[in-house]
């Protein structure tokens, strides 16, 4: 007996969770078992427990393949990337992963994200301004990158990464980004490069750097894999409050500095952080007019 009659016997006399026309696979076994006809999950289990042998078989996630997506540095840095400046949506069919950035003081970030986005899913994300999105100003510098995706959605899920509301969520970074120092790196970066800041402190004619985010759990992450890396922060602020000039609302942040020229300058070499190289320039102008005689470098 082919071991496709012996399916469809046992399908036809077993109990009605089993039968074919509720597994969806009616008189089509023996194209299943080629890897020739797509099932359901439940199904596929079924069959194969039955078959008692390996079925080729590809799986799907809405439309698309499942991606299945390596836990590596590169992946550290962009799961950063979007825990500062992206969100995940998993609601009602609704499956989208958006991230915004500062496309007019920052295109050339800008442009890094997207190509990110693009060689990690084979796919252009859709790039919108801000300012066309409801509640957002005429002077928005914001653009929005968008990939309208379930196996997206569900590959970054997969690799630790929470969908909905950030803040509601005090998400943090996933715990494999702390597994290697090269990951902790890339952690690093990717969220110093969303939600980092440099500025020139005037008194002391050095530059300070900052991390905030509105979810503590992530600045403690950032504090924690700085430390690990001989970088000294300082202890973490807030939460206090901050006003939205958008919208008006109001929410709360944490944040945390390194201010030793010392650290800073361990950090920016060990981290190389592209928001350095982006401020490089305007950075170095502004120690200049206010120190003349000032020097520095990369």
């Amino acid at each position: 007996m082919t071991t496709t009659r012996f399916i469809a016997i046992v399908l036809r006399y077993s109990s009605p969770l089993l039968k074919k026309k509720k597994l969806g696979l009616k008189n089509n076994i023996s194209k299943v078992l080629k890897g020739n006809l797509g099932i359901s999950r439940e199904a596929f289990i079924v069959l194969k427990n039955l078959a008692n042998r390996e079925i080729p078989h590809q799986v799907k996630v809405g439309h698309d393949l499942k991606i299945n997506l390596e836990k590596n540095e590169k992946m550290a840095e962009f799961t950063s990337i979007i825990l500062g400046d992206g969100n995940i949506t998993c609601s009602k069919g609704n499956y989208r992963l958006d991230i915004s950035l500062n496309n007019v003081d920052e295109v050339k970030y800008v442009e890094y994200v997207k190509n990110f986005m693009k060689s990690t899913f084979n796919q252009d994300p859709l790039v919108k301004p801000l300012k066309e999105l409801k509640r957002a100003t005429e002077n928005e510098k914001g653009v929005n990158l968008q990939l309208n995706k379930a196996s997206v959605v569900d590959a970054l899920i997969n690799i630790g990464l929470k969908p909905g509301d950030k803040t509601k969520n005090m998400v943090s970074v996933p715990n494999w980004h702390k597994e290697t120092i090269p990951k902790k790196i890339s952690s690093l970066k990717g969220l110093f490069d969303t939600d980092g800041g440099i500025s020139v402190e005037k008194g002391d004619k050095s530059i300070k750097l900052t991390f905030t985010n509105a979810s503590r759990p992530l600045v403690e992450d950032f504090k924690q894999m700085s430390n690990s890396l001989d970088i000294k922060t300082s202890s973490i602020h807030g939460p206090y409050a901050i006003k939205d000039p958008r919208t008006g609302n109001v929410s709360l942040i944490n944040s945390i500095s390194i201010n030793s020229k010392d650290q800073v300058k361990k950090f920016l070499k060990i981290v190389k952080p592209m928001k350095w190289e982006i401020k490089y320039d305007e950075i170095g102008d502004k120690l200049m007019k206010l120190y003349p005689n000032t020097t520095y470098s990369r």
